[in-house]
């Protein structure tokens, strides 16, 4: 596999700034708002900047839905809302000044040992970044602690620990909910398509009952390998199981035999949390193959199975239960912490059968050609998907080839779309015979307004493409005009909602070293770490100690040092919403153990405290002794959040116990976004892949 576009973002650990009265700072002329123009293929600059945090705001939401504005809002019975997006207000109106750092550094206390390119950096900009070594931020900021030198609190340290817990709370609900969930769904799913496959021998709906029952065997034997399948459907189920366990890249698909170009198997490689135990690793394939697979409304022999699919789903049993219950019960959890799904459901199915067929019929009334043909018409004016998710010729009609039923659709997510918008067909080609079949990390920052982002992406050659600067345009106006409610309907989407104020320019009143172009691209680089880290934890969907020196009375202690929060106030109120989100949101379905239930709320009472002393600092407020403790002390608060990240054996086990990783953590971690099957376009399948990643710290 060919490794392009890796993105690594490296946290400040050297930052040293005046805070003195007086002349002008150096700018970064760049405006967030800039458009781009098609006919230069450049960013325009306008004089507006995005509103600081200048008035008290605050932000009361239900979850919402974000969806397109050329897609129709879900019915009711698709309304899923969990929780409310709660902002703390926020005051803060900038009026910190500066007097020019001196060339010679004389104007600035500095306790680190740096070398002549680093100090002309640091005169230069007002803040360096060094490459590091460490595997996790806790023990960067112990030892800045333990060396008795000043602490800077970053943003990215605090996005960090968010993702540490959401991967957390999701793997705990899969291991302990879902996948219990999957596996009972599964076994009386199979039960009652081989019961329909016996009603329809020897009528011409026979092959389609089949290919059901061997679609519920496949992901019945991933999650549980002793699943029993039914001797007629054995051949097929183990053919896609080999094919599956290969993981060859993209293959014939002998279920599912129209699909011209097959399907790519080496989606089914466990990755991200999936990997930490078997059952996760099954789960993981069994949600793949009911996400990935789709049963095309072009295809009548597709749209066969996918009609027998639903019935099924809405005339069986889980345990007294009506499955279709079952299968929201996996769906909207999920929905919640990603978003729903990008194809046709098994609701929207639903509802079209009812007016076409009437309730409550038989499976052998459903097989009816002519009502099997209006129901094909009927259901083509459902909203096609938005993202492209099978392999397809450059060629053929997106629509025509994608649009169908998946069980358990894979999500509509923003980035993913923007990535479509950005990439062949819709971009068309270069200027020299050129595609762009991948896209970059840098378009999502872009697509949320950074200029910054957009100039590096042109020094690049991302944007030597035809269409380029007009699909830009476009995601552009499409973020700008979502609400905060479409903008927080899934945590997903939420997390996405907190990049917003690091993309903003700082203007006036802000501390200096904010003003200029490496702090720009600090921003950037937070933004795209913390979007590896989205996208790591949303793939499908031992500690070091430190001893103390022993020997004669330790000397009396210096005078700690004075530290600092990075002053993004909007920030931390947006992630403090976040968070107390998805408390809400998971402890209203019973989702959170007493552990991650602490952990969720001590992040949450960090990100306020942090938005209080950010507001503090613009506002030229001192701050109190207990600030300055917590950010003295904030390397360990952050350890203690990573270590409740780890899994245990005892689950639950509460706040007093100690759960230690089984070895040291790191923060390091890759994630794939996009495959191009066919980069080289002459029609021959050579997947690449992009893969974006986090490094050291």
């Amino acid at each position: 596999m060919k490794l392009r576009g890796i993105s690594v973002f490296l946290v400040i650990t050297v930052l040293v700034a005046t805070a003195c009265r007086g002349s002008e700072t150096p700018t970064t002329g760049l405006s967030p708002t800039a458009t781009l123009t098609p006919a230069t293929a450049r960013v325009v600059e306008t004089p507006t900047r995005q509103p600081e945090e200048t008035v008290e705001t605050s932000e009361v939401v239900p979850t919402a839905t974000l969806i397109p504005s050329a897609t129709p809002p879900p019915s009711a019975s698709e309304e899923l809302v969990f929780a409310s997006f709660d902002k703390p207000r926020v005051s803060a109106e900038p009026v910190i000044h500066h007097e020019g750092i001196a060339r010679d550094l004389s104007n600035v206390q500095n306790p680190f040992l740096l070398s002549e390119a680093q100090k002309e950096r640091l005169a230069r900009d007002g803040v360096i970044v060094s490459p590091g070594t460490e595997k996790e931020f806790f023990t960067l900021y112990e030892q800045a602690r333990y060396n008795n030198v000043p602490i800077f609190v970053t943003s990215d340290s605090v996005l960090h620990v968010y993702h540490l817990l959401f991967d957390k709370v999701l793997r705990t609900a899969e291991i302990e909910h879902f996948a219990p969930m999957l596996d009972d769904l599964n076994r009386a799913m199979l039960s009652t398509t081989d019961r329909n496959y016996q009603a329809l021998l020897g009528s011409a709906w026979e092959e389609s009952a089949l290919r059901v029952v061997a679609f519920v065997g496949v992901a019945s034997r991933l999650l549980d390998p002793e699943a029993s399948v039914p001797n007629y459907a054995e051949e097929l189920v183990s053919q896609e199981l080999a094919l599956i366990e290969g993981a060859d890249g993209i293959q014939r698909s002998p279920l599912f035999p129209e699909l011209e170009f097959g399907e790519d198997y080496s989606q089914y490689i466990a990755r991200g949390h999936y990997t930490k135990s078997d059952l996760l690793t099954q789960y993981f394939k069994s949600m793949m193959w009911y996400g990935r697979m789709t049963f095309r409304l072009s295809k009548p022999s597709e749209t066969r199975s996918a009609l027998l699919l639903v019935h099924a789903l809405r005339n069986t049993q889980v345990k007294g239960r009506p499955a279709l219950e079952s299968w929201a019960d996996l769906y909207s959890p999920t929905v919640f912490f990603v978003g729903r799904s990008d194809d046709l459901t098994v609701l929207q199915y639903g509802k079209v059968m009812d007016e076409v067929y009437g309730e409550g019929i038989s499976v052998e009334a459903l097989a009816d050609e002519q009502r099997l043909e209006t129901f094909i018409d009927t259901a083509g004016e459902l909203p096609p998907p938005r993202i492209l998710g099978l392999v397809i010729g450059d060629w053929e009609d997106v629509e025509e080839e994608t649009k169908g039923l998946r069980f358990m659709g894979q999500r509509f997510v923003p980035d993913a779309f923007i990535f479509r918008q950005l990439i062949y067909r819709n971009v068309g080609e270069a200027t020299a015979p050129n595609r762009r079949g991948l896209p970059n990390g840098l378009d999502i920052p872009a697509a949320m307004g950074s200029a910054r982002a957009y100039q590096h992406l042109d020094q690049m050659g991302e944007t030597d493409f035809k269409n380029y600067d007009e699909q830009m345009n476009e995601m552009r106006a499409w973020l700008s005009g979502l609400s905060v409610e479409e903008w927080t309907e899934t945590l997903y989407n939420g997390w996405l909602y907190s990049f917003q104020p690091l993309l903003r320019v700082p203007g006036d009143g802000y501390p200096a070293f904010m003003t200029s172009l490496a702090w720009v691209d600090k921003q950037l680089n937070t933004v795209l770490g913390s979007f590896a880290e989205l996208k790591h934890d949303t793939i499908l969907y031992a500690k070091q100690a430190y001893a103390e020196l022993g020997g004669a009375p330790p000397p009396p202690p210096p005078v700690p040092p004075r530290g600092y929060v990075e002053p993004v106030p909007e920030f931390y109120a947006r992630l403090a919403a976040l968070t107390d989100m998805t408390l809400e949101g998971l402890n209203g379905r019973g989702l959170l153990v007493e552990q991650d239930e602490a952990s969720l709320q001590r992040l949450s009472d960090l990100a306020k405290s942090l938005k209080t002393i950010a507001e503090k600092e613009l506002r030229g407020e001192p701050l109190n002794d207990e600030e300055y403790h917590l950010i003295r002390y904030y390397g360990g608060e952050l350890e203690h959040l990573t270590m409740a990240s780890a899994d245990s054996e005892e689950e639950g086990q509460g706040v007093g116990g100690q759960l230690m990783p089984e070895e040291q953590p790191q923060a390091a971690v890759v994630a794939d976004v996009a495959t191009d099957p066919d980069p080289d376009g002459d029609g021959v399948s050579n997947p690449v892949v992009l893969e974006i990643a986090v490094g050291r710290i």
